[in-house]
């Protein structure tokens, strides 16, 4: 069998960064390649791009897709006929979209359908192209497609909620969990790297977007530090005529909130956010992080803070748990499905609740070992088959490559 995977999403345009659906279509990949020595793999990249070494293998053949000259045509009609020049028996698409001149077997991953359920993040200046994808793109996919892989309970539902299509064409397969060990010496050229040596500081790994919610999560770290230890004031913030004090005077114990991620759209309003805000220089923005780097932050984070708007999986809660840090996150979208009982879970729009919960995990010790060892075990038990699914790569590959062999046969 010739099984065709579009791996154009596996490296953006600064090739070493991987977030999102590239990371997810790297390990997913990787997985597959490791147990199948049977089958062939056509991966298909964009001109110029090269697979990481790592990937390759006897039965791998490499195809860069020609430089586009139109756009649009290249997309749809150039694409879909190198697919059919390669002879490929399925073709799977980890973006969620198929040529529109594709006519083979097919399966598609789908990681969210936040512009459905959120078209207000979506920049205005785009309104052909949103409305070609939203209206044409997507809905022609999901339609084609002869499995759709939803990677959570949550993500099915809004297909079911916005595509008039059987419930058993969709399969939902959980994100898989890498785990990557690195030494102590490593974890401590991070931190000085990052000027972290012995800080308290919480953490949050993400795209800066407005669905991640950054603005919110400054204006809760604002209000922990303007909140004194429970002990001290019974936990009342401080009058707003007091909060114009020296950085020094603001909390006794020096805490810091690290910002990582990469720039994404409408990034400059968080950017501002943290210039404008009166306790900046405990807030460090450090840019998109290597997965050394990743870890390494986490492993001695005081807490992991992500309370997004909206996810289709959210797997940074699972390497937050994985590295034993405590994490407060969002309820909503998949992340309860995600985080369980392992997390704090929030209202992501209430940035009280927010402050209270970061002092609930800062000013408590025992809150914090709970937090610990409950995301330490919901990343070690795998109880059922699902559990193993849920948070191990090779189960989910081998659950990619039986949906294979059915279309095929």
């Amino acid at each position: 069998m010739r099984i065709g995977i579009d791996c154009r999403t596996i490296l953006n345009s600064k090739s070493s960064e991987r977030a999102g659906v590239a990371h997810y279509s790297y390990y997913l990949l990787k997985h597959i390649l490791e147990i199948d020595k049977n089958n062939e793999y056509i991966l298909f990249l964009s001109h110029g791009q090269t697979l990481p070494k790592e990937l390759f293998a006897r039965n791998v053949k490499v195809v860069n897709f020609s430089k586009k000259i139109f756009p649009f045509i290249h997309s749809h009609y150039g694409v879909a006929q190198e697919i059919k020049n390669q002879h490929v028996d399925i073709y799977h698409s980890l973006s969620g979209i198929l040529p529109l001149f594709f006519k083979g077997k097919s399966i598609i991953t789908v990681a969210d359908l936040s512009m459905y359920v959120n078209p207000q993040w979506f920049s205005p200046k785009k309104i052909f192209g949103d409305f070609f994808w939203r209206k044409i793109l997507i809905p022609k996919s999901i339609k084609k497609a002869n499995r759709i892989i939803a990677v959570s309970e949550n993500t099915k539902k809004d297909i079911l909620r916005f595509f008039p299509i059987q419930e058993k064409k969709i399969l939902v397969i959980h994100n898989g969990l890498e785990r990557e060990n690195i030494s102590d010496n490593k974890v401590k050229e991070v931190l000085e790297k990052f000027n972290l040596i012995g800080k308290k500081y919480f953490l949050f790994i993400g795209t800066v977007e407005p669905r991640k919610n950054i603005i919110n999560i400054i204006k809760a770290f604002e209000e922990f530090l303007y909140t004194p230890h429970p002990s001290a004031r019974g936990g009342h913030p401080l009058p707003q005529g007091e909060r114009e004090k020296s950085e020094g005077e603001i909390n006794k114990e020096e805490y810091f909130f690290v910002i990582a991620g990469g720039l994404g759209w409408k990034y400059e309003p968080m950017l501002d956010a943290i210039k404008n805000s009166t306790v900046n220089s405990q807030i460090k923005y450090i840019g998109y992080i290597s997965a050394e780097e990743k870890i390494s932050l986490l492993k001695n984070t005081l807490c992991f803070v992500w309370p997004s708007l909206y996810e289709g999986f959210g797997l940074p809660i699972l390497e937050a748990m994985a590295c034993g840090a405590p994490v407060i996150t969002s309820n909503t979208s998949s992340i309860p499905e995600v985080a369980g009982n392992a997390s704090i879970m929030i209202d992501p729009n209430d940035a009280q609740a927010l402050s209270e919960a970061m002092a609930r995990v800062a000013h408590n010790e025992n809150e914090q070992k709970k937090l610990r060892l409950l995301g330490i075990e919901r990343v070690n038990f795998p109880r059922t088959k699902v559990w193993e699914v849920f948070f191990h790569q090779n189960g989910r590959a081998y659950e990619i490559l039986q949906i294979f062999l059915n279309i095929y046969f």
